[in-house]
């Protein structure tokens, strides 16, 4: 097979397995376990819930420039509407040196 040049991709997710790996490895079964114990609730939080990729895709408008709040070198923050609410997104992404090579 030949080789692939990559160009910048803002894609974090290259595949399902990565985004799973991703979820276990910062604490996303943990955090799925305390939702399930409080039902949904936490001290002075409110409800609690887990947010799929496609659901905050929609709510930053495929993370639309225009409503970039902040960017720093880790993560670029979205004023994005979920369940009729304004919030924040923080979405990290992952760079691909245009010189890296994939198969």
């Amino acid at each position: 097979m030949g080789q692939t040049q990559t160009k910048y991709n803002n894609n974090i997710w290259p595949n399902l397995e990565s985004k799973e790996e991703y979820f276990i490895k910062n604490g996303g079964i943990l955090l799925e376990k305390q939702i399930a114990l409080n039902q949904g609730q936490l001290k002075g939080a409110g409800q609690l819930k887990i947010f799929s990729s496609r659901e905050i895709e929609k709510a930053t408008d495929s993370y639309n420039p225009d409503l970039i709040v902040n960017r720093n070198p880790y993560s670029t923050v979205y004023k994005a509407t979920l369940e009729d609410r304004i919030v924040a997104v923080s979405a990290r992404f992952t760079y691909k040196s245009p010189n890296s090579q994939i198969d």
